[in-house]
């Protein structure tokens, strides 16, 4: 390669390295001035750079992350988790139960990012708004009594009893195990039976029909988890 060619792929290297400088430092400005402009300086909380700075240090581990936080800010802080749209972190009990109980019917919405789904995804709880939401929400609640929860009490018992025997089985013969794919299954198999009542017994039944599709459905693709990683930073309401 020529001297010349070194040189020109140098400055196209400093003009890409400028650009992406410029984005950053406009990217932190306009999160710094939405987390100012909706709570003002009377809330604490870590900048937009501190923030992903600290994503780094705690290497993902969001619950060490956010515990520091609460430790250094107090119980209710502000901060921008999801992109530019602020949040606010609340761990005070009693506004927490406000939040869950009193005052539920005030935080029916979710982040959606701008994104329209076809149905019947755009009528889960989780993507439902307003009128709609408090329709759904109603229908599902008698779902969830104490005397309903009561009831999956025996099922989710025998699920235990299961991951227990594989345990003990692996723990007789001193092997080193995955203790992830034995949770996976666990949940499977509780969800499976408490919500579905199908008895696929994912924990002994790992290539069952319905835990294959399960899985398949759940496999996330490299590009998938760092399309869905960036997609809060992209959102533009």
């Amino acid at each position: 390669m020529a001297f010349t060619d070194v040189l020109q792929v140098f400055a196209q290297w400093q003009t890409i390295l400028l650009a992406s400088a410029i984005l950053l430092v406009v990217y932190v400005f306009v999160s710094y001035r939405s987390l100012k402009s909706w709570y003002g300086d009377d809330v604490p909380g870590p900048s937009r750079l501190v923030y992903v700075l600290d994503l780094f240090l705690y290497k993902g581990q969001m619950h060490l992350q956010v515990d520091s936080y609460y430790k250094k800010y107090g119980k209710v802080f502000k901060a921008n988790v999801f992109g530019k749209i602020p949040c606010l972190m609340v761990a005070d009990a009693e506004m927490v139960k406000d939040i869950f109980v009193k005052e539920f019917d005030c935080f029916s919405h979710r982040p959606t990012f701008g994104i329209k789904v076809p149905e019947p995804l755009a009528s889960m709880l989780t993507r439902a708004e307003k009128e709609q939401w408090k329709r759904i929400r109603n229908t599902l609640t008698p779902a969830f009594s104490a005397l309903k929860m009561k009831q999956m009490v025996p099922l989710i018992n025998t699920c235990c009893g299961r991951l227990l025997k594989k345990l003990s089985e692996v723990a007789d013969k001193e092997q080193s195990i995955n203790m992830v794919k034995f949770q996976q299954a666990f949940s499977m198999d509780v969800i499976l039976m408490a919500a579905f009542g199908i008895e696929a017994n994912p924990q002994d039944n790992p290539n069952s029909p319905v835990v294959l599709a399960a899985e398949q459905a759940m496999a996330r693709s490299t590009s998938r988890q760092i399309f869905l990683l960036c997609l809060p930073y992209c959102h533009l309401d």
